[in-house]
């Protein structure tokens, strides 16, 4: 979503959740809600999740706010996996829930209605019902883990956690009644809740945990889930299709042909660049083409031999084939939205300003002082593209995805030429062409690698990037600072040498520097820059319990939930400079503690989180002065 919309979704569920249920409060925020994706979703109850554990009012308050942003998220595709895929089991379990629960309901108004006794049907139905149990294991320990590992805005699978254990419980309840139904007003209220229960889950595993999963987990991680399919079982009978069978959806066979047919047109322009040809044919792959099936065939291309050089040479000759029929295809599905901050928003700015460079390029032309001015701004798009080389190249290439990277960074060196050549010796032709291939570039970023790259790496991939591109600078913008608040823009690791280690006055050895924060008569921890705690000293009085397992844990998840909303503020106000210090004090034990958390910056660098805490009763009761020590004679 764009920055304004997310944040005003989150706004709106906020509100919401402190009593907000107006009309007026739903019509300032309509527009952003009928725009919300199942990521941008997940992502505003994740935030509010991060503060709040009171899950009964969670659940009403994100039950209207998914009520409420439904429109945006009915417009979402569905997800298409492949037939035996993990998360098509789940689908197709659904839909058999789906049956199950219009069957009980058909049968529950029959006999509370009449006031009757119920049906034999209806108590079967019950217990069918039960195998929900095998659905929701399936989650709980197969997705749900797989989620928390590759995606940190996870918190709403607790919510549904909890929901699922009131879906079982009640079901228990109506299957155990061994008074026959008698308590009619329980019954009505009980069954009622469970199928609204049920059907929420349906609608919100659908619309946003499977399309934030599938987003999220990488291919081989769901192959390693299949295991689960087996000891969990199915529900509802529902059987699994085996992988590498003929059986595969329509929609996938679909993919598959497209993908072939664009192999052959990239072949025949290899051969003899027959682009109107090439044009006729590709009008007939416009139906339901994705932006990265482009990308695709350019590496099966170089997969079957064809040499890079050869397809750079073919890149601009078939992106002006299918230039008009891209366009064209983008026009039906708007560009998937990302907040600002994020590489991928950056990157679109960036080209925003280098198209406004180009159209001041153009209208130069006539005053070649003024273009060699304007080539001088046009010259920092070296920094885009060298972020792009050496920030998100290299992870699309982790995932094997390596044909039009090579491709790019090809087209990248010519443009390099291109610019020098015109700066050194401005023509118009020269000045044309430069346009001509730079607008090309955006044309390849925005239709084919942006798109194509959102839907190959995962968001802690995307953190990796963004954390790495300060170094390399920006191109006439600066980031934004909305995407992810965890992740603030950091410098490359320090050295870990194995010898002494130079600090700002002095040198020490590690084993120097534990021992003397060992010693120290205060505890220290250390929390990083990404919220996890990396330190924490091991005094001979401790004040506050530690153990090794909380190394590598995220500092909200070392607290209380009560409390955790009040570290994420201190968290919060010093990343953005609201607060130089946070100290509290209290009582203990009989002892008086004093705590206070520090932020850490190397130059303007967030680093950190520093809490120190100490006992201070001691201290509190010294009067007087002392100038000697004890065994001292005071001559």
């Amino acid at each position: 979503m764009t920055v304004t919309t997310e944040t005003r979704l989150f706004q709106y569920l906020e509100g919401l959740h402190q009593g907000k249920v107006t009309r007026d409060w739903y019509n300032k925020f309509e527009s952003d809600l009928e725009e919300a994706t199942p990521f941008a979703v997940n992502s505003a109850i994740d935030r509010l999740m991060r503060y709040e554990d009171d899950y009964d009012q969670l659940e009403l308050s994100v039950a209207r706010f998914i009520r409420a942003a439904s429109k945006g998220l009915d417009r979402f595709a569905a997800v298409s996996v492949p037939d035996g895929h993990f998360l098509d089991v789940l689908i197709r379990e659904n839909r058999e829930l789906e049956n199950l629960r219009i069957e009980l309901t058909q049968q529950f108004k029959t006999f509370s209605t009449e006031n009757a006794p119920p049906s034999a049907d209806f108590s079967s139905s019950l217990q069918k019902l039960q195998g929900i149990s095998s659905h929701y294991r399936k989650l709980q320990y197969g997705l749900f883990p797989a989620l928390e590992e590759f995606q940190s805005h996870s918190h709403c699978v607790k919510l549904m956690w909890k929901i699922q254990d009131d879906v079982t419980a009640m079901l228990r309840g109506l299957v155990s009644d061994t008074d026959g139904f008698k308590d009619r007003k329980a019954l009505n209220r009980v069954f009622g809740s469970m199928y609204l229960k049920t059907g929420t889950l349906i609608y919100r595993e659908e619309k946003i945990l499977f399309p934030v999963t599938l987003d999220a987990i990488p291919a081989d991680r769901f192959e390693g889930m299949q295991s689960d399919l087996e000891e969990y079982g199915t529900a509802f009978g529902v059987s699994i299709s085996r992988k590498g069978g003929t059986v595969m959806s329509e929609n996938i066979r679909n993919r598959e042909e497209r993908k072939e047919l664009l192999q052959g047109i990239l072949k025949d322009l290899h051969e003899d660049g027959d682009i109107p040809a090439t044009k006729k044919r590709f009008a007939e792959l416009l139906h339901d083409l994705s932006p990265e099936e482009l990308a695709e065939a350019e590496q099966a291309l170089i997969s079957e031999g064809v040499p890079v050089e050869e397809v750079q040479k073919l890149c601009e000759v078939h992106v002006a084939a299918f230039e008009d029929a891209l366009k064209h295809s983008a026009k039906k599905e708007k560009s998937e939205k990302v907040l600002t901050g994020h590489p991928v928003d950056t990157y679109r700015k960036e080209n925003k300003e280098l198209k406004k460079l180009l159209r001041r390029f153009r209208r130069s032309f006539s005053n070649p002082e003024t273009a060699r001015s304007v080539l001088k701004s046009i010259s920092e798009v070296e920094k885009h593209y060298a972020r792009k080389e050496n920030q998100l190249f290299p992870y699309l290439e982790e995932v094997d995805f390596t044909g039009p990277s090579k491709v790019m960074w090809g087209k990248h060196d010519e443009i390099r030429e291109l610019l020098k050549n015109v700066s050194d010796d401005f023509t118009r032709r020269k000045g044309r062409s430069l346009i001509t291939s730079m607008k090309r570039m955006i044309f390849m970023e925005e239709k084919i690698l942006f798109p194509t790259a959102l839907r190959k790496l995962p968001d802690a991939t995307w953190k990796k990037v963004r954390r790495g591109e300060n170094e390399i600078g920006y191109a006439w913008i600066k980031p934004g600072s909305l995407w992810d608040p965890d992740v603030i823009p950091t410098e490359p690791t320090l050295r870990h040498p194995t010898d002494d280690i130079e600090l700002s006055v002095g040198r020490l050895l590690p084993d120097q520097i534990d021992l003397m924060l060992r010693n120290l008569p205060l505890d220290v921890t250390y929390v990083d820059e990404n919220d996890r705690v990396r330190y924490y000293s091991q005094g001979k009085e401790r004040i506050f319990p530690r153990s090794p397992g909380i190394i590598g844990r995220e500092v909200q998840n070392c607290h209380p939930p009560k409390s955790v909303h009040v570290v994420q503020k201190i968290v919060d106000d010093f990343k953005n400079r609201r607060r130089s210090e946070a100290e509290f004090w209290i009582q203990m034990g009989g002892k008086f503690i004093h705590i206070r958390y520090f932020p850490l910056f190397d130059k303007d660098v967030y680093r950190g989180v520093l809490e120190v805490s100490q006992d201070l009763t001691p201290l509190r009761e010294l009067q007087g002065e002392k100038r000697l020590l004890d065994d001292e004679s005071s001559e």
